[in-house]
């Protein structure tokens, strides 16, 4: 069972609810004591306001008794009592005929709300000289309750004076301390259902909150399996939706990343197997006596061991790239001219294959920041590849460009055939490592297939980028593409 609890106290859930509920029951708390504090205190104000009424009504019937009586306070406790008991009789009749409240309090004298209110009237020293009670006839009341009196007063000078209820004694009566608790039983019950309804809201909030992160939580734990292709569904909304669509783009990529993995690891078994195959043969033929160790064998051999080099450094040069590691020799340089010097090269190759090498450049190409031996490595790919599959007869283009899209200028330099064209469902992998269209083609008629990835990786790395636009049977064109900075 306590392994049970310390299991619980460990979910979010509970540790977001048991927050949840501690600043509900704290605030609630603070609400009720407030309210209750202000409501008494309110309440015993209108009391206090209530009394000083009724207080003033007798200090004028008071008043008028004084003068009646000479200025004397003889037997003025026989009219307090008439006063008293009339007040008691209006109260009855007031209840009888079911006058409103507000024609009570409208009455010449404010009426009783209790039988155990009292009224007293003291002399200018203090002294009770009427109690409608019989209590303290003759006491000297506190000052502080004195203070609180109703004064009567006759030509400036204070005769006596009137208190009334909670001006005498500042306590309740039982009727109103009843009255007070019910109030506060009232806002106690609504402040508890208020928690109460806070808490179920709360839980919702909470579980809306945390379920879609159990599923979360599930699909890492498949994946962490080696179940890679898990997808969640969550539709809220918010960030945890955010972070479920992250989370299904990295499942997706991971599961992408280990088929081409599997894929990329089947290409170099593929691209080395020739090669090494031949070695092996070779060699034990010459082992057996089948071939004579010359120098024709041991060429053949070293033929076969420089293709796999090359498929060694090829795969190098793409990692080095990729992690940063190949440094730019960056100057700037006049990429017409580069053309111009890879059209010369390629135009023995060409000429023997019937071919024509076209240049067209646009006006006013400025000078670039470029690694020109990379940017030849580039275009020495393109080309070969244009020429490889161009057929005889026809011709290349070489270009270069700037076109102005809205915000920058841009450098476009592009080789473009009129060879067999590539199918667009091939279109978009023609970057990738290892990748031919026909499959079928070995090394020695259709290279490597990491031509194309490398010279992505170097337009790459001089913050370019590399386009294939193609027509079956009317030819591709490969072009890099390079923001200039804004004209000033």
């Amino acid at each position: 069972m306590s392994n049970f609890f310390r299991i619980r106290k460990n979910k979010i859930i509970f540790k977001l609810l048991g927050l949840f509920t501690v600043l509900i029951i704290a605030v609630a708390l603070i609400m009720l004591l407030s309210v209750n504090l202000l409501t008494s205190r309110q309440f015993k104000r209108f009391i206090l306001e209530s009394d000083l009424i009724i207080a003033k009504d007798y200090a004028i019937l008071l008043k008028q008794y004084y003068e009646q009586n000479e200025n004397t306070w003889e037997e003025v406790d026989t009219f307090v009592h008439s006063l008293w008991q009339d007040s008691i009789e209006r109260m009855d009749m007031v209840m009888s005929t079911n006058m409103s409240h507000q024609d009570m309090m409208d009455s010449v004298i404010v009426p009783l709300l209790e039988n155990s209110q009292r009224l007293i009237l003291i002399n200018n020293t203090g002294q009770i000289i009427s109690d409608s009670l019989e209590i303290k006839v003759g006491e000297i009341h506190p000052p502080k309750h004195w203070l609180k009196g109703v004064p009567i007063k006759l030509a400036d000078k204070i005769v006596g004076t009137v208190l009334y209820g909670t001006m005498i004694e500042p306590v309740l009566n039982p009727l109103d301390q009843d009255f007070l608790k019910s109030v506060n039983w009232a806002i106690a019950l609504s402040t508890l259902i208020i928690v109460l309804i806070a808490i179920i809201l709360g839980y919702y909030f909470v579980s809306s909150i945390v379920s879609p992160l159990n599923y979360l939580s599930k699909a890492i734990s498949k994946i962490t399996d080696g179940e890679l292709d898990v997808q969640v569904s969550i539709n809220s909304g918010d960030e945890i939706n955010n972070l479920a669509n992250n989370f299904n783009n990295m499942s997706r990529k991971l599961t992408e990343a280990k088929k081409w993995r599997s894929q990329l690891t089947a290409d170099i078994a593929h691209e080395i197997r020739t090669p090494i195959t031949t070695i092996q043969g070779e060699l034990e033929a010459i082992l057996d006596g089948v071939y004579p160790m010359d120098i024709s064998i041991i060429k053949n051999i070293f033929q076969d061991t420089v293709v796999l080099s090359s498929i060694v450094e090829d795969l190098q040069f793409l990692e080095s790239f990729e992690d940063s590691s190949m440094l730019l020799n960056l100057k700037n340089e006049d990429i017409c001219e580069i053309l111009n010097n890879i059209s010369n090269s390629f135009k023995k190759i060409a000429f023997g294959k019937k071919i024509t090498l076209v240049k067209n450049y646009g006006e006013n190409i400025p000078l670039i920041q470029l690694d020109e031996r990379r940017i030849r490595q580039v275009l020495n790919n393109l080309l070969s590849n244009s020429l490889r599959y161009s057929p005889r007869g026809s011709k290349i283009i070489l270009t270069a460009h700037i076109i102005n899209s809205g915000i920058t200028d841009k450098l476009i330099f592009s080789v473009k055939d009129s060879g067999v064209g590539i199918k667009k469902e091939h279109l978009s992998k023609i970057f990738d490592r290892f990748y031919r269209v026909d499959s079928s083609r070995s090394r020695s008629s259709g290279g490597s297939g990491l031509g194309l990835s490398i010279s992505k990786s170097i337009i790459e790395a001089h913050g370019g980028k590399i386009e294939a636009e193609s027509i079956v049977g009317a030819g591709t064109t490969i072009s890099c593409i390079f923001e200039l900075n804004p004209s000033v």
